[in-house]
């Protein structure tokens, strides 16, 4: 009984222990509430398992509940502005936290050239543009999402039909007379911005002065655009949606003169011409009282804006699955973009895929694959540029269409309509696709070897059908519009661009000292190809295979060029307590666009930074300024932008006569340069970083000075030579300026906000042109620019005037452009004073690329409520208005509101000129029609409200945050009395216009 009884008590022993084993062993639930430094509940802090993907987040009051395996892992609580902290469990179920708020200018890293570096330790000057001021506003193109949110980068944003968007970046100014575009790499890979979705951008880092530029070397001189996307953070697989619908309108036109007041000008326009009366007293009375009912009688005089423009839809839908470990981590984004055109038959479709992975082997080696794909198919009509041309010229008084459906036709045999309905159309479908494979090797500790291979190649198949037909007006059956033949063209343009980047770092430190060593080698393969196919004479507009056109019209042709870059370039910095930084790079280029002993080239740059605020002697001054931050740089970049093969003596084909027939031979037309050369780029920069206020006010202030030399230039040659002249290595010109940018943030109350202002000014100016120029270039027309030495590069070339003749004595005591000139005309000025007004009186008269940009931004957040406002603007740039603005009704054009206050004998103190019909001596390029289109700008305007987390729990989310926004909401301008966007080309204003644009969205994370 005894032995039973111990037997028993064994066994309970041995229950009682498996037991604890097991509770030990089992899952068990972990809580509690974590909050900042002052003890306020944060909402949205990720509490991870470390090393799985057993995650959740904190709710509204701070609380989160995780379930935990077993109570010996440790819990990751991350937070943005807040410092990492992670928290051994050890089998307890109550876990509070205090999470301490991150120092970021300490701990923000920037990206730079094959590499990042702390904010802190940058001696040159970038800019940083995130995510969220990406992806703030709707854009067709993600350059235009840039625009007024950096200091010295000017974005030109002229319009532009959906998915044809006109929009260039300029850094730091015009640097040289081509190729102005920034270098643009995409996660180190070449490939233009536009080709990126905006959702699926991180961050894009802007290098402006040669310290930061000269890695890049022979492609650096105009700047650098480094875009870095978004990649897989560790946690469980998440899904987030991102999308809108938006509305766009018309945005600026030009407000008509009325049509009575249209018929009564024209009258005295050509009675001013000695012309009969062409509108009669009959007529004008029939408008005055019967038009508004019969309006195929009495047809408006300027209602194409009424009649082509509509409001569009456009619609974003944006999917994103990311999750994974640290071993393995994935991103996926899908997007589909739809864009209708506020004219009818302008479309765009844009459809991408991209994947981001990143794979850890080991603690020596990680690699990632990154893949993208994006299908674009835009559609315009085949005669586009004449929907807006006749818009504004020659389709006066016209019935834009009748009751059966015809169209009218205005005595010069124009209706806009019939360009947009019936011309046939311009259909372009670009493919392109990315694939990029890297590899990390941690050889050592602090020796590190990446490497990158990656390649871009891109397929453009554009179709443009011009469809024949025959228009007769119901009402005037003399006025015929008639297009007899139909043709079809077809155009091939495939590039591919291969990429190899291989860099090996060496991080040494002992003491107050710290080195980072980089050396590297790059080469880049580009080709491209292009062929083009035309036929004519289809059977109808139905047949559209180019094989069915007239083999007698048949004509093709094609061309292939290739180029290479082979590259070796290295990097050193140096730290010494954090207080002395030095940077010195180097970049050793060769380009098959050179050859000879100008094949290579080397670019070095030098740079240096003292954070002051680190030196004993300022502490007195640490609780006001906490950072301040002196940089200086100097270096050199190249540009290579030269057309392929310039060095090589090629032979052109050439038609001659032979024994009576054509025949076909070859000749040397051009003569070959072999001493081409890069052109090259000096750059200096001062600048200061400070920050002041607990670190909530940021300043950051640069001035630099630019000196690009050897800007080709087709000087003269002896005629005797018998070829055109080769471009040589002979321009000079200047860009000097100044960047200030200042941020104030304020998160410490409950009305949460951030101001960020931004405003640089570029001096551009032609040095040397070695006794040429000036050259011009343009029409008389629509603008003459010229590039010439003391002036910036392309400036409005014309006339200056003095007014309008006042009397007959004005006019026969003064030079004059026409002889037959009357008071009330424009008076011009005589420049060289041989009493004559000639081509040789034009002057500079304009800028049109702005001295001054600036841009504002303010957020602000109150509870669930946040509001995001965007001014943007230029100060100090000039277009000229011409075609039917100048003509001001003299021919047969649109005849804007505010010229209806033209010059009579009554009207001596007129704005505009005595109209005279079928002349163009009021039209000349003048100063009389330029328009400082300086402006300013609300270009995005957002309110939003996320859902509280308890109500978005309870619909299956994690966060939902709905937003409306306007765009290009308001416009202050002088170029608002014209109906004229004040970022519009020279010119006639015949392009597709900026919109505005109303949207509803929404931001979901499941």
């Amino acid at each position: 009984m005894k032995k039973l009884t111990f037997a028993c008590r064994c066994f309970m022993l041995l229950a009682l222990l498996a037991a604890t084993f097991d509770l030990r062993a089992a899952a068990i639930v972990v809580s509690g509430v974590v909050t900042d430094s002052k003890g306020e509940a944060l909402s949205g802090v990720s509490v991870t398992l470390k090393g799985t993907t057993t995650a959740t987040s904190t709710g509204a009051n701070g609380s989160y509940s995780l379930n935990v395996p077993n109570g010996n892992g440790v819990l990751v609580f991350t937070y943005v502005g807040y410092v990492l902290q992670e928290v051994p469990i050890n089998g307890q179920t109550s876990i509070n936290v205090s999470l301490k708020s991150e120092d970021k200018a300490l701990s923000d890293v920037v990206v730079v050239g094959y590499a990042t570096q702390k904010k802190v330790s940058v001696t040159s000057a970038v800019s940083v543009i995130n995510a969220d001021d990406i992806t703030r506003r709707p854009v067709t193109n993600s350059v235009q999402s840039l625009q007024g949110l950096s200091p010295g980068v000017t974005i030109l944003d002229q319009g532009g039909a959906p998915g044809r968007a006109n929009v260039t970046a300029r850094v730091r100014g015009i640097t040289t007379l081509s190729g102005n575009n920034p270098l643009i790499l995409v996660d180190g890979i070449e490939q233009g911005i536009n080709n990126i979705n905006p959702d699926d951008i991180e961050s894009v880092s802007i290098l402006k002065d040669a310290a930061a530029t000269s890695i890049y070397g022979s492609r650096a001189a105009t700047g650098v655009m480094l875009v870095t996307t978004k990649r897989a953070k560790n946690g469980p697989p998440t899904v987030s949606y991102n999308g809108y619908v938006g509305m766009q309108k018309l945005g600026d036109h030009p407000t008509s003169i009325s049509t009575i007041d249209y018929l009564k000008q024209q009258n005295v326009a050509y009675a001013n011409a000695g012309l009969a009366q062409q509108y009669s007293d009959a007529l004008i009375a029939g408008y005055s009282s019967d038009a508004a009912s019969n309006r195929l009688k009495y047809p408006l005089a300027n209602d194409w804006y009424n009649q082509l423009y509509h409001a569009g839809l456009m619609t974003n839908h944006n999917v994103s699955i990311s999750g994974g470990t640290e071993k393995f981590k994935s991103l996926v984004t899908l997007r589909d973009f739809q864009q209708d055109g506020i004219v009818d038959n302008f479309s765009n479709n844009s459809k991408e895929i991209r994947l981001n992975t990143d794979f850890t082997a080991s603690d020596h080696f990680k690699f990632s694959f990154d893949g993208n794909y994006r299908r674009l198919y835009s559609t315009q009509p085949q005669d586009a540029y004449n929907v807006y041309y006749n818009t504004l010229h020659g389709a006066q008084l016209v019935v834009p269409q009748y009751p059966d459906g015809n169209y009218g036709l205005s005595v010069q045999g124009n209706n806009p309509l019939i360009n947009d309905h019936l011309s046939g159309y311009d259909n372009d479908y670009f493919d392109n696709l990315t694939a990029n494979i890297r590899m990390e090797w941690n050889i050592l500790k602090g020796l590190k070897f990446n490497t990158q291979y990656g390649v871009t190649t891109t397929f453009d198949r554009e179709k443009v059908f011009t469809a024949s037909f025959n228009v007769v007006d119901d009402s005037f059956p003399s006025r015929t519009k008639v297009r007899a033949t139909n043709s079809l063209n077809e155009i091939r343009n495939n590039t591919y661009i291969e990429t190899i980047n291989s860099t090996l770092t060496y991080n040494i430190g002992f003491k107050d000292h710290h080195f980072n060593i980089l050396g590297g080698y790059s080469q880049i393969y580009n080709s491209a190809s292009n062929l083009t196919a035309f036929r004519n004479t289809f059977y109808n507009n139905s047949i559209q295979a180019i094989s069915a056109g007239a083999s007698s019209s048949k004509d093709n042709t094609g061309a292939d060029v290739s180029s290479g870059l082979r590259s070796y370039f290295g990097r050193l910095n140096y730290d010494f307590a954090g207080k002395y930084l030095l940077e010195v790079n180097g970049r050793y280029d060769g380009s098959s666009n050179f050859t000879g002993s100008n094949l290579y080239s080397f670019f070095p740059s030098f740079s240096a930074g003292w954070r002051v605020s680190q030196e004993k002697f300022w502490e007195p001054l640490s609780d006001v300024v906490q950072e301040f931050k002196l940089r200086g740089s100097w270096g050199k970049t190249g540009n290579q932008t030269v057309s392929p093969y310039t060095f090589y003596e090629a032979l052109s084909t050439q038609n001659y006569n032979f024994s009576g027939g054509a025949a076909t031979g070859y000749a040397l037309l051009n003569y070959a340069n072999k001493d081409i050369k890069w052109e090259t780029t000096r750059q200096t920069d001062l600048g200061l970083d400070a920050s002041l206020l607990e670190r909530r006010l940021d300043v950051t202030f640069d001035y630099y000075d630019k000196l690009t030399s050897g800007i080709l230039l087709s000087l003269p040659i002896a005629g005797a030579i018998g070829l055109n002249a080769p471009v040589q290595n002979a321009g000079v010109v200047s860009n000097k300026g100044w960047e200030l940018g200042v941020n104030y943030r304020n998160y410490d109350r409950k009305l949460k906000y951030s101001l960020n202002f931004n405003i640089s000014n570029n001096v551009n100016k032609v040095v040397d042109l070695k006794g040429t120029g000036p050259y011009i270039s343009g029409s008389t027309n629509d603008g003459l620019y010229a590039t010439n030495v003391g002036m910036p590069i392309g400036v409005l070339w014309g006339f200056k005037t003095a007014g309008l003749y006042k009397d007959a004595q004005d006019v026969s005591s003064s030079a004059k452009y026409d002889p037959n000139t009357y008071p009330g005309d424009i008076k011009y000025v005589d420049v060289t004073k041989d009493g004559k007004i000639t081509a040789d009186d034009r002057v500079n008269i304009g800028d049109p690329f702005p001295h001054y940009t600036f841009g504002l931004t303010s957020n602000f957040q109150y509870k669930d409520f946040d509001l995001y406002l965007f001014f943007q603007g230029a100060v100090k740039q000039d277009a000229r208005v011409s075609g039917a603005f100048a003509d001001a009704g003299n021919n047969q054009g649109f005849l804007i509101d505010i010229e209806k206050d033209y010059w009579t004998p009554t009207n001596p103190n007129a704005r505009f000129a005595r109209p005279q019909k079928f002349t163009d001596k009021n039209a000349q390029i003048s100063d009389f029609w330029i328009v400082h289109m300086g402006y300013v700008r609300v270009k995005n305007l957002q309110l939003g409200y996320t859902v509280p987390r308890a109500i978005a729990s309870k619909l299956g989310v994690k966060k939902v945050r709905f937003y409306l926004s306007g765009t290009n909401l308001f416009t202050i301008s002088k170029a608002n009395e014209w109906g004229i966007d004040p970022e519009f080309p020279t010119g006639r204003a015949d392009y597709y216009p900026q919109t505005k644009v109303y949207t509803f969205g929404a931001n979901v994370n499941f």
